[in-house]
């Protein structure tokens, strides 16, 4: 039985636009129905994707999963606040 956690990891996975290192590898067992003139389409339907996502990792010039660099760190609106709010907490656990 799968958990509240693996419920929300897994629709997690599914709204991510690029696939994990597993579903790449996946993806590449069906290079054989490219090979024979498979239509995108029905492919994606047996990979359980969309037909653009496997035209793209399926494609000829692609040979290793596709590589993201690490987008830099975003402020966060609290960010600005946080000294206030620890001095306020600072001084309600000292009075």
């Amino acid at each position: 039985m799968e958990t509240a956690d693996s419920d929300s990891a897994s629709s997690l996975d599914q709204l991510t636009d690029s696939p994990t290192q597993e579903e790449w590898m996946d993806l590449l067992s069906y290079r054989q129905m490219v090979a024979t003139g498979a239509t995108w389409a029905e492919i994606a339907r047996l990979a359980g994707c969309d037909w653009r996502t496997a035209r793209k990792y399926l494609s000829t010039e692609r040979t290793q999963p596709p590589r993201y660099r690490p987008r830099p760190p975003r402020e966060k609106a609290i960010d600005r606040y946080i000294d206030v709010i620890d001095a306020e907490l600072r001084a309600a656990l000292a009075g």
